[in-house]
């Protein structure tokens, strides 16, 4: 559905929005305890993704624990805002 949205300006009934939400955030728990699991290796995307409340519920901020104290939220954020503005977009039109 979402590519019918995004692309073609689709309008969801309210059913067909609902059950896309539902989807959603069955898929977020999941996800984001594999990325917790995966602090170790990758600490930035944890922390921005999960956060240091939510790696500290699964018991997996230690890992991130470095990276949280050298680099703020903020900075962490900054950065990866850099990184995608000077990435090339890709055009989906073409």
């Amino acid at each position: 559905m979402r590519n019918r949205v995004i692309h073609r300006g689709y309008r969801p009934a309210e059913d067909e929005a609902e059950a896309a939400i539902a989807a959603t955030e069955r898929l977020e728990t999941p996800v984001m305890d594999r990325l917790s699991a995966k602090s170790d290796t990758y600490p930035r995307a944890a922390l921005m993704l999960v956060g240091k409340e939510g790696l500290e519920r699964r018991d997996m901020f230690g890992a991130a624990k470095a990276a949280y104290r050298h680099e703020s939220l903020a900075a962490l954020l900054h950065a990866y805002n850099s990184w995608l503005d000077s990435s090339p977009t890709n055009d989906l039109d073409d």
